[in-house]
């Protein structure tokens, strides 16, 4: 009889700890997997914040210099690149939740024109930032979700 119940003494504790690892190896990759998500959001959220600050920043120092512009090839350069690195982080599918402003900031930051920077207005460059506030908003709020443990 001792012998029956130290078995199922060991069954269930073998159970126990089974069960225990199980839940405890899924509450980490979920919080592993949160925290991966939240980062990677995040660094896209600054890298797009630093991207669009270059574009701007490139376009006033262009807007307060005479043309040409052949002491500014390298900043035009970096500006260019900038655009093209924000052009492709954008996903075009607008009907997702977070995208609706995709398209219009896409085509506003390819009319930016680097070498005829003056008929860059405030206007149009003040309207580039707001809409980049507009797209990171909802990737803000993602990333304080995240960080809390919530499913969106």
């Amino acid at each position: 009889m001792a012998a029956i119940l130290s078995f199922i003494g060991a069954l269930a504790g073998a159970i126990i700890g089974f069960v225990g690892s199980w839940l405890l190896l899924k509450y980490n990759y979920k919080d592993l997997f949160a925290k991966t998500v939240s980062s990677n959001r995040m660094d896209w959220i600054n890298k797009f914040r630093d991207e669009i600050a270059t574009v701007i920043g490139t376009i006033r120092i262009l807007k307060h210099s005479e043309p040409p512009y052949g002491d500014y090839r390298a900043d035009i350069l970096k500006a260019e690149q900038a655009r093209v690195r924000l052009l492709t982080r954008l996903n075009m599918h607008t009907e997702r939740f977070g995208n609706e402003y995709n398209e219009v900031f896409a085509k506003r930051l390819e009319a930016l024109n680097f070498y005829d920077a003056d008929k860059v207005s405030e206007d149009d460059m003040q309207k580039l930032i707001d809409l980049t506030r507009k797209i990171l908003e909802p990737e803000w709020q993602r990333v304080k979700s995240e960080a809390k443990g919530e499913q969106r």
